[in-house]
Order: C-alpha cells, then sequence, then structure tokens
C-alpha cells in the first residue's frame, strides 16, 4: 500500500519538477536572445516623450528584435513606435545620442513609406514622431 502511494506521488511530482525547471530554462534562453516569452507578464509601456519617464531598454531592444518580422505597413508603424521610445528616453535622460537615435528611426519610416499607400493611423504614428522631434529640437542643439 506504501509502494502505491508513493509512486503515485513520484508520478505527478516529477513531471511538475521537470516541467517547471525546462520552462525557466527556456524563459531565460528566451530573454537572453531577445525574444519574447509566452511565460513572461506583459508589460503595460506608456509611450508619451512629454511624460519624463524613461522606457527600460530592455523592451526598446525586444520591439528592435521583433522588426526584422514586420513587413509592409506594420514594419513602419513599428519603426515610428521605436522612433518614439528613443525620443521618449532622449528627453527622460537629456541624451542627444538618443535624440539622433529617434531622427534615424524616423527617417527610416519615412524612406519606407515614400511610394506606399498606407494608413491613416500609420501617418499619424509617423507624423506624430516628426512633430514631437521638432518640438524638442532646439534642446538637443539642433537649429
Amino acid at each position: 500500500m506504501h509502494n502505491l502511494t508513493l509512486a503515485n506521488i513520484l508520478i505527478i511530482v516529477i513531471p511538475l519538477a521537470v516541467f517547471a525547471t525546462s520552462s525557466s530554462y527556456f524563459d531565460r534562453y528566451l530573454r537572453s536572445h531577445g525574444l519574447i516569452s509566452p511565460f513572461m507578464k506583459k508589460v503595460t509601456i506608456t509611450i508619451l516623450p512629454d511624460s519624463g519617464q524613461p522606457i527600460d531598454e530592455r523592451y526598446i531592444k525586444g520591439f528592435e528584435a521583433n522588426l526584422k518580422f514586420a513587413k509592409g505597413e506594420e514594419y513602419i508603424k513599428q519603426l515610428a513606435i521605436i522612433g518614439t521610445m528613443y525620443l521618449q528616453n532622449a528627453v527622460a535622460y537629456d541624451n542627444k545620442d538618443l535624440y539622433l537615435r529617434a531622427k534615424e528611426y524616423l527617417s527610416r519610416a519615412e524612406e519606407a513609406m515614400e511610394g506606399k499607400s498606407v494608413s491613416f493611423e500609420t501617418k499619424a504614428l509617423v507624423e506624430n514622431l516628426k512633430s514631437k522631434i521638432e518640438t524638442y529640437k532646439y534642446r538637443f542643439g539642433e537649429r
């Protein structure tokens, strides 16, 4: 009777321990390679350069890693979002290098939009980034 109880407990405990350990290692692997893990909690990021709140660089790097999988209009949207994130960090940290990176993403988005018919939403994202960059250009010493 005791052997049967012990066997039943081990049948449950061992697979659970193996699953927990392997999912933990899998999660670490995905995070170390900049990929999104299904085990990670979703995090809400407020993208608003005027807020003065920085965005964690890991999130921006994650967006950049996913950029290679985006195509067409989604690619343009991602470029504008990443540019806005860099602009927000430039404002929060008062860092001209991040400002220049935001400008680089704006030019890439505008270049990708050339000759394409894109939705109003995509145009609005790119125009918003352009407007925000214009707003902060004097702060970062551009004329």
